[in-house]
């Protein structure tokens, strides 16, 4: 009976030692299962991201582009070259805004999701932080100060200073009068300041999108 006993005690050692080895292997292959997902979605979340930071430049390089232009044309203006412009189209250039844009819908979706504490590469991680909410909103914050103070300090005056004809434009010589007065050449002068100092910043968030994209290229 001893003997027995002890064939059933170790028997039954067995099989809990086997049931136990059993779950540890199951929970085993499920975390590695888990991970390769995680790693998977999070693969798939910084491709789109790259993508998105490609539209991202696009979209810089573009408001870059039509700042200058606009810049060029207000430059004339404050250097009296009224023959190599026209001045019939000065209110719009004064009253030019860039555009805003909805950035980091893949971003926002992986902090939603959970899935960006995931990401291994703590610099990528922090870079994205940075990129998304401090220049982004650094440059959306100034498009809509700029189209606030148009809107407000701008387009105003420029109603009561110009007599308007169809699609905003204005007679050169009425232009000309008033930019010898000064108050039109101050909202030049204003503006002019106000177009390079966006290029600045709309110019760092192209460098920063550039470096996000090499970080997540080499990942």
């Amino acid at each position: 009976m001893e003997n027995k006993t002890g064939k059933y005690f170790k028997y039954a050692i067995g099989e809990i030692v086997l049931v136990v080895i059993g779950i540890l292997i199951a929970l085993s292959i499920n975390n590695w299962n888990t991970n390769r997902l995680e790693k998977k979605e999070v693969a798939n979340f910084l491709e789109q991201i790259e993508a998105e930071l490609e539209s991202d430049i696009i979209h810089f390089n573009e408001n870059i582009s039509n700042i200058k232009k606009y810049t060029d044309y207000l430059y004339k203006v404050t250097e009296r070259k009224y023959d190599e412009i026209d001045l019939s189209q000065l209110p719009n250039s004064l009253a030019m805004n860039s555009s805003s844009k909805n950035f980091g819908l893949s971003y926002t979706k992986m902090l939603e999701s959970g899935i960006i504490k995931h990401i291994e590469n703590s610099q990528i991680s922090k870079s994205l932080q940075t990129y998304y909410l401090v220049n982004c909103v650094k440059y959306n914050s100034n498009i809509e100060f700029h189209a606030n103070f148009v809107s407000d300090h701008i387009e105003g005056p420029l109603l009561l200073m110009l007599n308007h004809k169809k699609d905003f434009l204005v007679d050169p010589k009425e232009v000309i009068e008033e930019l010898e007065n000064g108050k039109l050449m101050s909202l030049v002068n204003w503006q002019i300041s106000t177009f390079e100092n966006q290029i600045l910043i709309i110019e760092e968030n192209a460098i920063k999108a550039k470096e996000l994209i090499s970080l997540i290229s080499k990942k």
